[in-house]
C-alpha cells in the first residue's frame, strides 16, 4: 500500500514548531543535567521562596512589608548562612518571619539537595545514580563514600548536635527570659551557630541591639556557641570518618589535615586577639580575665565563618583586622557549613610551596603524595578567590568613595560578604545602603556560599579535548 505525504504550509509550520520545542527541551535538560548546576539552582529557588515569604506583611512586626529588596537580601543572607542583615532580626520580624529565617538557615546550611535526598532515601530506602551524584556535589565528597549513608548521617547528626547545643543554652536563657522565650532563643541560636549563620533573636536592652556583647564573661553561652560553630565547620566527611569509618584503624589524611589546620587557626586567632586587643579600650581592656579569654576564643572560632561577635569588629586594631581578613578568606573545611577557600586548600598550597623550596617535584603531606590535579585545583581555588576579593573590594571602594572610610575597613567588609561572614568594620552601613549596593552584597554572599570555583564549573566548564597532544610551552617564571 502506497502512502502519499502532502507538504502544506500548516504541516511545515507544525513540524518546525515541534523541532523547536524538542530543541528547547534538550537545552533545558542539558542545562540541569550537571549536578553542580542543580545545586546552584536549588539555592536560587530557596532564596526566591524565602524572599517572597519575608516580603509578606504577615512576616513583620509592623504589619506592613519591609520591601522586596530587603526581604531578598535577608533571604539571601539566611540561605547563604552569612548573617549580614539590613534590619534587626528580633525587632523587624515577628515569630513567623523569624521562623522563615530559621528554616532558610537550616536548609541553606545543610543544602536543599541534602534534605531532598534524605527524605527520598528515608521513604524509598534507595537512591538512584542521579540523586547520588547530586548528593555528592551538594555535600562535597568523593565517589568512595556511600552517598545514602552519609546524607542520613549529615541530617541526623546535625539535628542531634543542634539539640544538644540548645539544651546547654537553656541553662542560661531560661533563667533570663523564661521557659518559652528561653527555649526559643536557645533553639534559634543553636541552629544559627551550627550552620555558621550569625543570626540571633536576642531581645534588646534599652532599645539597642547588643547581640552577644553582654555575654563576654558568661561561661555557657560563648563556649557552647563556639563549639557549635567549630563542629559545623569541620565538614561532613570528617564526621563520617570519625564515627563510621571503622574499616581502617587510622583516620583519613583529609580528616587529619582538617583537624590539625583547624586547631592551628583557632590558636592563631585566639592568640592574635589576646595579643593585639588586650589594652584596646574598644574591645578587651575593660573585660575581666575570663571575659578576655572567652571573647578571644569565641572570635577566633567565628571570624572564619560564623559572623557572631562578642567584640565590635569596628573597634579592632589594624593588625587584628588584617589577621581577621586572612581567617575569613580561609574559612572552614570542604563539605561543611562554612565558606572560604577551605583549610585543605591552604594546607595543599603551603605544602606545595614548602616542597618546591626544598627541591621536591611532588607535594607531600604526611608521607603521601598529593596528585597534580588536586594541586592545580587548590591553586585555582586560591587564585579565583583572590580575584573575587579584589573585584568585591573594588566595587565597595567605589561605592564608598564619598565616605571617610579606610581601605582596610573596605577590604574587611568585602571579604566578610564574599566569604559569608556576617561581620562589618563599619565601611558599609548596609541598612542605609541603596538597593543597588544591597543587591551587589547579596550577589557576593551567593557567590561565596556556592563557591566561585563551583559557579564557574557550573556554567563555563568545557569537556577536555581527547587525543590531542600539545607541544610544551617555554615560559620563564620568577
Amino acid at each position: 500500500m502506497t502512502e502519499i505525504f502532502c507538504l502544506t504550509p500548516s504541516s511545515i509550520l507544525k513540524s518546525a514548531r515541534s523541532c523547536s520545542e524538542s530543541s528547547m527541551t534538550r537545552k533545558i535538560k542539558n542545562t540541569f543535567h550537571s549536578p553542580v548546576r542543580m545545586v546552584v539552582v536549588s539555592f536560587l529557588i530557596l532564596i526566591a521562596a524565602g524572599a517572597l515569604l519575608l516580603a509578606l506583611p504577615a512576616a513583620s512586626r509592623s504589619g506592613s512589608t519591609i520591601g522586596f529588596v530587603d526581604s531578598l537580601f535577608t533571604a539571601t543572607s539566611a540561605v547563604c548562612v552569612s548573617g549580614i542583615t539590613v534590619a534587626d532580626t528580633f525587632e523587624t520580624w515577628n515569630i513567623f518571619g523569624q521562623l522563615v529565617i530559621l528554616f532558610l538557615i537550616q536548609v541553606g546550611g545543610l543544602g536543599l539537595v541534602t534534605f531532598v535526598v534524605f527524605f527520598g532515601v528515608s521513604i524509598s530506602r534507595k537512591i538512584g545514580i542521579r540523586n547520588m551524584q547530586l548528593a555528592r556535589e551538594a555535600v562535597g565528597f568523593g565517589s568512595s563514600f556511600d552517598a545514602a549513608t552519609l546524607v542520613k548521617l549529615i541530617v541526623k547528626v546535625s539535628l542531634g548536635i543542634e539539640l544538644c547545643g540548645a539544651c546547654l543554652l537553656l541553662l542560661r536563657f531560661i533563667p533570663e527570659f523564661g521557659v518559652g522565650m528561653g527555649m526559643y532563643i536557645s533553639s534559634f541560636l543553636a541552629v544559627s551557630a551550627f550552620c555558621n549563620a550569625g543570626f540571633d533573636v536576642l531581645p534588646h536592652s534599652s532599645g539597642e541591639s547588643l547581640g552577644l556583647l553582654n555575654y563576654n564573661s558568661d561561661p555557657i553561652v560563648l563556649p557552647v556557641l563556639s563549639i557549635l560553630v567549630i563542629l559545623g565547620g569541620l565538614g561532613f566527611v570528617v564526621w563520617y570518618d570519625i564515627l563510621f569509618n571503622k574499616r581502617q584503624r587510622a583516620l583519613m589524611m583529609h580528616t587529619k589535615v582538617v583537624l590539625v589546620i583547624t586547631a592551628l587557626l583557632l590558636f592563631i586567632g585566639m592568640s592574635s586577639v589576646l595579643l593585639f586587643e588586650w589594652d584596646n579600650e574598644k574591645t578587651l581592656k575593660n573585660l575581666p580575665l575570663l571575659g578576655k579569654i572567652n571573647s578571644a576564643f569565641f572570635q577566633s572560632a567565628t571570624l572564619r565563618t560564623a559572623g557572631f561577635f562578642s567584640l565590635n569588629p569596628a573597634g579592632f586594631t589594624g593588625i587584628t583586622k588584617l589577621i581577621a581578613i586572612c581567617l575569613m578568606c580561609i574559612g572552614g573545611a570542604p563539605g561543611s557549613t562554612a565558606s572560604g577557600i577551605k583549610v585543605t586548600t591552604l594546607a595543599v598550597i603551603w605544602k606545595t610551596i614548602s616542597c618546591f623550596v626544598k627541591g621536591q617535584n611532588e607535594t607531600i603531606i604526611g608521607g603521601k603524595r598529593v596528585s597534580k590535579q588536586l594541586v592545580y585545583k587548590a591553586i585555582s581555588t586560591f587564585g579565583i578567590a583572590l580575584f573575587a576579593v579584589a573585584v568585591s573590594s573594588s566595587v565597595v571602594c567605589y561605592a564608598t568613595r564619598n565616605q571617610n572610610v579606610s581601605g582596610l575597613d573596605v577590604v574587611f567588609d568585602s571579604v566578610a560578604a564574599i566569604n559569608t561572614v556576617g561581620l562589618s568594620a563599619g565601611a558599609v552601613d548596609i541598612a542605609q545602603a541603596g538597593w543597588m549596593l544591597k543587591l551587589i552584597f547579596g550577589l557576593f554572599m551567593f557567590i561565596g556560599r556556592v563557591g566561585p570555583v563551583s559557579l564557574m564549573f557550573a556554567f563555563l566548564r568545557e569537556p577536555p579535548e581527547k587525543g590531542v597532544v600539545l607541544p610544551d610551552a617555554q615560559i620563564m617564571i620568577g
